[in-house]
């Protein structure tokens, strides 16, 4: 089984339903098992021209999947809610947003796919609820325990406040 973290963002129109169905296609489509689900965060938007905030998490879960069809996965429920692909990397509003954060330990560097995804240590809003629900974990590179490694005094600028928000 391979251990799967996946970021989750919306910041337009009913977030929690678009992130509420985002995740429970997800979880069918990977036969996800052994789920966690962070805290839901209210973060405002990074790099983007936009006065919408956005709600974010984390989704831990196993899967027998390999990492290009969970990638297919995400990739069909973001256009699937109303994102297409053609948009994907640029700096929009979105309905959902899905990215692959970290997939076992593995190092993958393709054009269509980097893991770790490259904004792991860059955004407070994936950093945050990952070490939430992973408080241990390890850098894949780095070989160090992921919270030891980030100096949290250079994230300035990006808000983030922990809601009650259940998503199920």
């Amino acid at each position: 089984m391979n251990l799967i973290y996946i970021s989750f963002g919306s910041n337009v129109h009913d977030r929690i339903s678009f992130i509420k169905q985002a995740l429970n296609n997800l979880i069918k489509a990977a036969k996800a098992e052994n789920i966690l689900i962070s805290p839901v965060y209210k973060t405002t938007p990074i790099d983007m021209d936009s006065e919408n905030f956005f709600l974010n998490g984390i989704i831990k879960f196993h899967s027998e999947l390999d990492p290009f069809k969970i990638l297919e996965i995400t990739k069909k429920i973001e256009m699937e809610l109303g994102r297409p692909d053609s948009e994907k990397g640029k700096k929009l509003d979105r309905t959902i947003d899905l990215d692959i954060i970290l997939f076992n330990n593995d190092k993958i560097d393709e054009p269509e796919l980097k893991i770790p995804h490259p904004g792991l240590k860059k955004r407070l809003f994936v950093l945050i609820p990952l070490l939430e629900i992973s408080p241990d974990l390890i850098d894949p590179e780095t070989g160090k325990i992921l919270k030891n490694i980030i100096n949290f005094s250079e994230f300035s600028g990006q808000a983030i406040e922990k809601t009650t928000i259940k998503i199920f």
